[in-house]
């Protein structure tokens, strides 16, 4: 246990060392865009923002491109951050960049508001545990950062049904490789029967009438079949919606980089009641960044010399707005 406390302390003491680097960091971009320094570099240096998703990246981004010229212009005569600047590790820099861009790819995949998010929300928490995992080559502070982020992320990233059903309507994901176990993988299928087709689970394991939980009920008593052994002894088995979904090829599935757009041209005639469903589903964003941009902009429209705008300006305007940033990203 002493050991392990100690461990636990060691950890700390690196993840508190690389927390204070990040703020010096913040003190050296701060004193050159408030100088004007920063017109000297080649790319100017970016602010960490606190209410905004990877700001922190963009900034440890920013100083490691002019990272020479940054050290140059610091041991001028007259910086008064040298000794800020010197307490910076680079090693500790560029790590922090390397554990920090998986990171950004998925949140940016997650916030997106013109393609359906929620059906990425699986595989973005696995790709992200296996970036967490322990790797040899990995210095004392990754490794720490690691550790607290693995925990991190299972307790902040909570997978509900939702999620898995959505991530099953990407038809190129519908084999649900980012669900770990089979067990899983099942419960999927079966909750997917369950809200397209209203077929429960133990109607597909036990789909004879007769047969009840109270046991077997008394065969009637038939009369011999002449031609029995002439008929035809082969079994077919109807498929469902879900079983032949589940037995597309790459070549069935096609693009489905537009999934809405997927499932309202080619998966309507030979699924229609999973897409309803896929209608529904993919509506969820998967994280509240479209949200929060609605208010930002909400925010910027109705402001204090605008007290007087009517609710119906007001959605005008914020559609509008939508309409144009998409238009302009297409």
């Amino acid at each position: 246990m002493v050991c392990d406390l100690k461990n636990l302390a060691r950890d700390e003491c690196k993840i508190l060392d690389a927390i204070v680097q990040i703020d010096n960091c913040k003190i050296i971009v701060g004193y050159f865009n408030r100088s004007g320094l920063k017109s000297d570099l080649k790319k100017t240096t970016k602010q960490e923002v606190p209410t905004r998703w990877n700001s922190q990246l963009e900034m440890l981004e920013s100083m490691q491109f002019s990272w020479d010229k940054i050290k140059d212009i610091v041991n001028e005569p007259g910086c008064p951050h040298l000794a800020t600047f010197n307490a910076i590790d680079k090693n500790t820099v560029d790590d922090s960049i390397d554990f920090l861009e998986p990171f950004e790819v998925h949140t940016k995949e997650l916030e997106g508001h013109l393609h359906p998010t929620i059906q990425k929300c699986c595989p973005a928490k696995h790709a992200l545990l296996a970036h967490c995992r322990p790797c040899a080559t990995d210095s004392e502070l990754v490794s720490a950062i690691k550790e607290k982020a693995r925990y991190l992320i299972q307790e902040k990233i909570v997978i509900a049904e939702e999620h898995k059903l959505a991530l099953f309507l990407w038809p190129s994901m519908n084999e649900l490789n980012a669900i770990p176990t089979e067990c899983e993988r099942k419960e999927v299928h079966a909750a997917m029967r369950r809200k397209a087709l209203g077929v429960d689970a133990a109607d597909i394991d036990n789909p004879d009438p007769g047969v009840q939980e109270g046991g077997p009920t008394p065969a009637k008593r038939r009369r011999a079949d002449p031609y029995a052994s002439l008929k035809t002894k082969k079994n077919v088995v109807s498929k469902d919606e879900i079983d032949k979904y589940l037995e597309m090829t790459a070549d069935d599935i096609g693009d489905d980089e537009d999934l809405l757009e997927w499932w309202r041209t080619k998966g309507t005639v030979p699924f229609p009641k999973m897409s309803k469903v896929a209608m529904d589903l993919l509506a969820i964003p998967g994280s509240s960044a479209p949200c929060e941009t609605i208010w930002s902009d909400a925010g910027r429209i109705d402001t204090d010399e605008r007290s007087s705008m009517k609710m119906e300006t007001l959605e005008n305007n914020l559609v509008l707005r939508h309409y144009l940033r998409a238009k302009r990203s297409a």
